[in-house]
């Protein structure tokens, strides 16, 4: 794993109340344009394959944790834009990776070809049921 799973520090809070006006302006402009805003988190592979690794006990990736970003940011998202959309692919990720291929290359942090699938489907299937419901 690259990226190491820590809790939150007061930097990354500071970089998220910098995101706030970012995202504002974001959905200003989708909005302009007719646009949906839709955030989507997109989970590390550490975030998604921690629970189906058995760390040796002597290995740092044991002892890192997964943090509570992904509700900070929908948390946010809700208060800054309560029309726009959030969708956090973890869990999806966690659960097709019981099933599928390996979502992440073996050799680095990006997706593989399964792992866009993955995502591009969760996200039209939100999309869609974003649609039926307005």
């Amino acid at each position: 794993f690259h990226d190491k799973g820590h809790h939150l520090s007061s930097s990354d809070y500071a970089a998220l109340e910098e995101l706030r006006p970012i995202l504002s302006q974001a959905y200003t402009l989708c909005d302009t344009e007719g646009a949906r805003f839709l955030f989507v988190f997109a989970p590390t592979k550490f975030r998604v394959y921690k629970q189906f690794v058995d760390f040796d006990p002597q290995s740092q990736p044991r002892y890192w944790v997964i943090n509570d970003l992904p509700k900070e940011l929908e948390t946010m998202i809700h208060e800054v834009l309560p029309e726009a959309g959030f969708l956090d692919l973890t869990s999806t990720f966690v659960e097709e990776a019981l099933h599928q291929p390996l979502l992440y290359f073996d050799y680095d942090t990006h997706w593989s070809p399964e792992g866009h699938r993955v995502a591009a489907t969760a996200i039209a299937n939100f999309m869609a049921h974003l649609d039926k419901n307005n």
